[in-house]
């Protein structure tokens, strides 16, 4: 995801965010959260207000 939508949107690019976007799996395994880079990408647009 970061490698598709990173030039469009640089803070995806930047470790926090990374780390931040991969909470979830972190805590809850690999089955939790978004699966595709699409899914992980709607699932930050969604969530971008209060990540940023």
């Amino acid at each position: 995801m970061v490698e598709k939508h990173g030039d469009a949107y640089p803070i995806l690019k930047t470790e926090q965010m990374q780390r931040m976007l991969a909470a979830p799996r972190n805590f809850g395994g690999a089955e939790v959260g978004p699966q595709t880079a699409e899914d992980w990408f709607d699932y930050w647009m969604a969530n971008k207000r209060f990540l940023t």
